[in-house]
């Protein structure tokens, strides 16, 4: 292990795994898969369905869970900057462990998986 990481946690450590995450992480996802299943009935780019921060905050993840879900690839975010008036959403990418109040996530591959695990 580097210096990166202090100190080791190992007895309340969890990994990706369903039954080890945290319940507002498992409980987030649930947005995050129903958006991908919008996309897909409408045949549309996921990210005209990405979840914004504020909804996720909702189920009381803090800034190190997203951080968490970012490095782990359940997740993948942008910046939404999207003008008024303009037709569908528009992002651009932003520092991996970045977030301001327009950051909005997605769910990857990876994510699926592990939400349709729940």
């Amino acid at each position: 292990m580097s210096d990166r990481g202090g100190t080791k946690v190992t007895n309340s450590s969890f990994n990706s795994g369903t039954s080890d995450l945290p319940s507002n992480i498992r409980h987030a996802l649930a947005p995050l898969l129903l958006a991908v299943q919008y996309a897909q009935q409408l045949d549309s780019d996921l990210w005209e369905f990405a979840v914004e921060i504020e909804q996720l905050a909702t189920f009381s993840l803090t800034p190190n869970d997203f951080r968490w879900l970012v490095r782990s690839g359940i997740v993948t975010h942008r910046r939404e900057v999207t003008l008024e008036g303009e037709n569908g959403r528009q992002f651009q990418s932003a520092g991996d462990m970045t977030y301001c109040h327009r950051t909005c996530f997605a769910v990857t591959k990876k994510g699926i998986q592990l939400a349709l695990q729940l």
